[in-house]
């Protein structure tokens, strides 16, 4: 039986120039390539080839592709980064793209929602003081705290589910 890298290796098309793209040629995700694991867990094959080559990856970090192409999987090409610079890697007219595309799919409504809740963060309000902890907890890596109003829904529909049957215990108890 071949290893898992092994099997990344085999379908990874590398270029004829040491500092050109490697490209996945297995099955794609979003553009990204994607591949399983032995315990049949989908692994993103460029976040695999980052591990592979430099090591783990931090927790909380992203992996960023320097080319923009998904389907690259050079180890000089991906790098650990925040969300935040994730974001700012997007090239610009693909971002004004998603911005738009975004925007255009929001009823007035919601536009007008938006609009208000950018204005409403700019006057200086307050957060609340659940919004905080969960803002620190977000950072700390940990699950946010639910408000009772949002523990209830979230009892009521498993309780929905477990009544028609649905529902499938992972392991914890409910």
């Amino acid at each position: 039986m071949k290893t898992l890298e092994e099997r990344f290796l085999e379908k990874v098309e590398k270029g004829s120039k040491p500092d050109d793209c490697w490209l996945w040629m297995g099955a794609t995700l979003e553009g990204y390539g994607i591949m399983r694991d032995v315990g049949r867990q989908m692994l993103k094959a460029h976040r695999f080839s980052y591990e592979l080559h430099k090591g783990p990856i931090p927790k909380g970090l992203y992996v960023i592709h320097s080319c923009d192409v998904r389907r690259c999987v050079n180890p000089n090409h991906i790098r650990v980064g925040t969300a935040w610079e994730n974001i700012q890697d997007i090239p610009a007219e693909r971002r004004s793209r998603i911005r738009k595309k975004m925007w255009a799919s929001l009823s007035p409504e919601e536009r007008a929602e938006r609009v208000a809740n950018v204005a409403k963060s700019l006057t200086g309000k307050k957060m609340s003081k659940e919004a905080r902890a969960n803002m620190r907890a977000a950072k700390l890596g940990k699950p946010a705290k639910l408000s009772d109003e949002a523990k209830a829904r979230k009892n009521a529909s498993i309780k929905r589910a477990w009544a028609s049957g649905r529902y499938i215990n992972r392991g914890k108890d409910v």
